[in-house]
Formats: structure tokens, sequence, C-alpha cells
């Protein structure tokens, strides 16, 4: 048996240390994150022999690359993925499919032609995924699910009213039931629409004024406080660029070097943040809207 030198390929994940791998390695660092240095035949990310991909080498001779009994058990296929992790942050919520899932998903996305690299892929490869880790330095895992109860207690120790709905769940329906409602919505974007506001004006390159409509003096304080744009307005429509309006030139909004009011060179560089608010009487059962009141 003759050892292969392999070219290993290192997956730039957002969570990834941007100094460990390179270390590691004994190169300088990219100053970009690298997390994952994956040491197999994965497509996706295929180690490489003399630039030959290491799958292609076992297609060409699977009994002399992995021996018979691999073979005879797994088929021709390097059965494992060997990859080292270098954390800095947390790691994205990962969700991994049974064997049955796995190759029912691949065949299915493989007949609608989704290319293995689109990002609407999701299973790409037919494999499940288990997996072991050894840890080389101190290293934090978390498994499985608190008691829905004992959950309840620490989400109502927050006291923050928006968290009832979900406590309520966790103290009153069947522990399986409550944790995939709870979780389910905690991950749904349409379930926090105050954040998904603030998170689709401050994401946008134009971005520099917005409104939100509102009875709740809280949801208020949190959208302003969070929105990055120059003319804010609560239960008021955005304000136009007229003389008694302020107008603040965030991101790409500026329209010509000239397009500004009063002391255009300052107001218009100095991101200022105009707030216009107005509030109605109070109203039971009141809620935050994040679009233009029409007619009903």
């Amino acid at each position: 048996m003759v050892p292969l030198p392999l070219t290993t390929a290192i997956r730039p994940y957002d969570w990834g240390s941007r100094t460990a791998l390179a270390e590691l390695l004994g190169v300088e660092p990219t100053g970009r994150p690298q997390a994952e240095l994956w040491a197999g035949a994965h497509p996706g990310a295929p180690s490489r022999v003399h630039g030959t991909p290491l799958g292609v080498l076992i297609d060409r001779d699977p009994i002399g690359m992995l021996g018979a009994p691999c073979v005879g058990r797994f088929g021709p296929t390097l059965p494992y993925l060997l990859k080292v992790l270098a954390v800095e942050k947390p790691l994205s919520l990962q969700v991994h499919p049974t064997m049955a899932q796995a190759e029912a998903g691949f065949a299915r996305e493989e007949a609608q032609g989704i290319p293995v690299d689109d990002p609407a892929r999701t299973y790409k490869d037919p494999f499940h995924k288990p997996e072991m880790v050894c840890a080389l330095t101190e290293f934090h895992g978390l498994c499985g699910f608190r008691d829905p109860a004992e959950t309840a207690g620490l989400l109502e120790s927050l006291k923050v009213p928006e968290l009832d709905p979900w406590i309520g769940t966790l103290r009153t329906e069947p522990p399986a039931e409550a944790l995939r409602t709870v979780l389910t919505q905690m991950l749904d974007e349409g379930s926090r629409p105050l954040q998904a506001a603030v998170e689709l004006v401050n994401s946008h390159e134009f971005a520099n004024g917005t409104a939100v409509f509102t009875r709740d003096g809280g949801a208020a304080r949190a959208f302003v406080q969070a929105i990055e744009v120059g003319m804010v307005g609560v239960n008021v429509p955005i304000p136009v660029p007229m003389a008694f309006f302020s107008f603040g030139g965030w991101r790409r909004s500026s329209f010509a070097d000239h397009a500004m009011h009063g002391m255009e060179g300052v107001r218009f560089y100095t991101r200022l943040k105009t707030v216009t608010s107005r509030w109605p009487q109070p109203q039971d059962g009141g809620s935050a809207e994040f679009v233009m009141p029409t007619m009903k």
C-alpha cells in the first residue's frame, strides 16, 4: 500500500476561525473565515491527488483503493468524510435526515434537475449524516431539548411579553407537539414581523426612509432603535424630501450632489436620523403593522 498525498478543500463558512486552520497547515491566514477542512471524496469538495479528485481514483479501482470488505458493505465509495473543524462562533442549527429520507430526497432533486451546488438544493448526496466529534481543544456541543416546562420557566424569567404565546404552548400542549410548534415559529421569519421588517430595510442598498404603524409603544421603540435609515415615520408616512422635512443620504440613496436642502453638504453626509411620529388613541387588541394603512 502506497500512501497518497492529498490536497484537501477548506469550506469558508461564516462561523469558522480566521487563523486556526492556517496555523495547522503552516500557511498565511487568508483574512477570511475558514471553518472546515475536508479530507474525503465528497463531490462538493473532494480531496485531490496530484490534481485528480479522490472519487475519480476510487471509481477507477475501488477494490485497490478501498479494499474488498469496504466495497462489499458500502459499495464503490468512501463511506466517510473526515472534517477538521475550526469553530470561532456558534454553528448554524443542523437537522440530519435518516438514510431513507436522504435517499428519497436526493433521488427527487436529481429527477428535478436541481444542480448539486444550487443554494435551493437540500439533499446534496443520498446519505444520512451520523457524526462523531473528537475534540482537540475545548468544545461545547448541544444536543436535544430541555423539558418544555423548564423551557417555559426560562422564557418567562425574561419578562418579554412577546414570548407569552410560546410559553403558553410549551405549558399546555403535549411535549413533542409543543417543541415542534415553538421551534417552527422561532425559525420562521414570518412569525417575527418586526425583526423581518428591520432586516428587510437595513439590508437594502438604497434604504433611506421607512415607517411603522402601530399602537404598541414597545414595538415602535424597538423599530426606531434598530432601523438604519435617515427618515423614520411612526404612524406617519415617510416624509418626502421637502424643506420642512429632513432628508438623509444613507447608503446609495443620493440622486445627485445637490439633491438635498439647506446645509446639504453637512446634513447629507452626517447620516442624521430623524423620527417623525404621531400616536392615536389606544385601543384594546392593537398590534404592529408594517405596511401603509389602507381603507378597509
